[in-house]
């Protein structure tokens, strides 16, 4: 049975969610760039730890730090990358952390 809290979000209802959560500043814009590579329907999120320290303008560890964060919180990992250099394939899920730490 599927857990709901996990449901699959669209872009526009998690970057509501992502503005609207209580998240430590570098967490919060890692959501939102991560975000930014999704579908519409929230699906074949392609954003790896290279391509987040670019867009963040962080260090490589940092980026792969914030991204861990993110997965354990609230983006699912679809695929792994299949080769080196390949990013994992996440998607964008309704998980407890962000609802839990909305602004009331």
């Amino acid at each position: 049975m599927a857990d709901d809290s996990r449901a699959p979000l669209s872009q526009g209802a998690w970057f509501a969610l992502v503005r609207r959560a209580r998240l430590p500043r570098d967490l919060k814009a890692a959501a939102l760039v991560v975000g930014s590579y999704a579908n519409a329907d929230g699906s074949e999120v392609f954003c790896g730890i290279a391509r987040l320290a670019v867009d963040l303008d962080c260090s490589y560890s940092t980026a792969q730090r914030l991204l861990r964060r993110l997965r354990e919180l609230e983006i699912e990992v679809v695929r792994k990358g299949r080769k080196r250099g390949m990013s994992d394939e996440y998607r964008l899920v309704n998980g407890q952390t962000l609802v839990a730490s909305e602004v009331g």
